[in-house]
């Protein structure tokens, strides 16, 4: 089960180019989510089940506590702040970053460089065909 955690309710750190990185992602087999739009239950059961977690940093990741042996490749635009880093060392999580384009309080995401860092992690997964 592979999760994009969406900021687009939120007013920062929002990913501007969020439709083209869904796309991407959607080839391998990711779904999109906004924990905000979830019970805490749900929130609770979709990071438990979860194998990698991508998303810009914010407190939705916070929500990978939940998870278990996943990886989590987290965006960074204009700060890049260590919290979930630090969290990776004592939970069963494989950590790596994205450092995004700020793009104001928001990012532009470059899907191919994300894609790339989940395979650097071990990351294997076989492309959907797109039907776009």
């Amino acid at each position: 089960n592979h999760i994009y955690v969406s900021r687009s309710d939120a007013d920062s750190r929002m990913v501007k180019n969020e439709a083209q990185l869904m796309r991407k992602l959607t080839d391998f087999g990711f779904s999109r989510i906004v924990p905000s739009k979830l019970t805490v239950p749900e929130q609770i059961a979709t990071f438990r089940e979860a194998d990698v977690i991508v998303g810009p940093h914010g407190a939705g990741l916070m929500n990978t506590l939940f998870a278990k042996d996943a990886l989590l490749v987290e965006f960074f635009g204009q700060r890049v702040a260590t919290c979930y880093l630090t969290l990776s060392e004592h939970i069963p999580v494989t950590y790596g970053f994205v450092n995004a384009d700020p793009t104001g309080k928001d990012m532009t995401v470059n899907p191919e460089l994300v894609i790339k860092t989940l395979q650097e992690m071990g990351f294997n997964h076989e492309i959907s065909p797109s039907t776009d």
